[in-house]
């Protein structure tokens, strides 16, 4: 064989690895994007659940209080405080990322959706609220007890 016939082929075979090398840097770098794109618009689960748990303070279809003519979010009414309003409001049944257990400290009164598992919580969210019971309205502490389903 003449030397360059061999030339060529040592640089068919060179270009070939370079090609091959280029070739998974360029896959490499595309999964290194998507990971690091995944990583920064991941929202955390506090804050994820901080929003759905606004939902019970402030929708009149959930536990705030509505007037004749305004909602008041903020305020819940007592008479809505049941877990068949909490199920309607957040049907949990197909739902698989939150369970939320709702209690009025100084009620001492404690509402779920569907699949909570009481003692079993992951974090507790504590708002400040006013309770409408009749024509009275007083302060009290509402414990939002969430369980993050994976």
């Amino acid at each position: 064989m003449n030397k360059k016939a061999q030339y060529e082929i040592r640089k068919t075979i060179v270009w070939a690895f370079v090609m091959s090398v280029i070739t998974v840097s360029v896959f490499a770098f595309a999964l290194q994007i998507n990971s690091f794109q995944k990583n920064i618009s991941k929202v955390p689960n506090q804050m994820e659940a901080e929003f759905t748990a606004w939902r019970f303070i402030n929708s009149p279809d959930c536990l705030a209080y509505q007037g004749k003519d305004r909602i008041h979010p903020g305020i819940i009414e007592y008479q809505k405080f049941t877990e068949k309003n909490l199920r309607r409001c957040y049907p949990s049944i197909n739902k698989k990322e939150y369970q939320f257990g709702l209690k009025l400290s100084n009620e001492n009164k404690e509402i779920t959706t569907h699949k909570y598992y009481l003692n079993n919580r992951d974090f507790t969210l504590y708002k400040s609220v006013l309770i409408r019971k009749g024509d009275k309205v007083y302060p009290e502490t509402l414990e939002i007890a969430v369980q993050v389903k994976t």
